[in-house]
């Protein structure tokens, strides 16, 4: 799996603040402890933390390595949804105050996916994401909201992930 989080527009030499940097964390810290709670006897492998590309940003990525059974898939799956990037921290506090106050459906927002087959499996967390009625398409992003953040940045930030799924439409990408 992969602990992906932390945005900023793509650059030669992105700039990653403390607060880019924390927001990743968080979410490789959750993804670890899951881990090692349903396979305690497993070694959990971390790469160093590298910048990934996605249309015109960037993002903090750790890829997380670990041996579990064949059959576990969804059981894994199950476990780490929602991570932090879409659910908060600390989780179930957070998916209370996410209930309580946002007033809409997610819909495909934040769920997983992939496709499964006999041998291989890939499953996403679906996080940009647009639904296509036929006259229209409605665009899925979120924000990583930390103690650190400004709202202002946030929104601009939110604003850069909707225009990967626009110029996708566009076809500019």
């Amino acid at each position: 799996t992969m602990a992906l989080a932390g945005t900023l527009p793509m650059s030669e030499t992105p700039q990653w603040t403390s607060k880019e940097r924390y927001e990743q964390q968080l979410v490789v810290d959750r993804i670890v402890e899951v881990l090692q709670q349903q396979f305690p006897n497993e070694q959990v492998v971390l790469s160093p933390t590298y910048t990934k590309q996605a249309g015109n940003l960037v993002h903090l990525n750790t890829d997380i390595s670990f041996n579990a059974p064949s059959d576990s898939l969804f059981k894994i799956a199950a476990a780490l949804h929602p991570t932090p990037a879409v659910g908060g921290v600390p989780i179930s506090a957070a998916l209370k105050a996410i209930r309580a106050y946002e007033k809409y459906d997610r819909s495909f927002y934040s769920g997983y996916l992939g496709p499964v087959l006999a041998t291989t499996a890939q499953l996403f967390v679906n996080l940009r994401c647009m639904q296509w009625t036929g006259t229209a398409a409605q665009l899925y992003v979120g924000g990583g909201i930390t103690a650190q953040s400004d709202a202002e940045a946030e929104w601009v930030e939110t604003q850069r992930k909707a225009a990967v799924l626009y110029n996708l439409l566009q076809g500019n990408l």
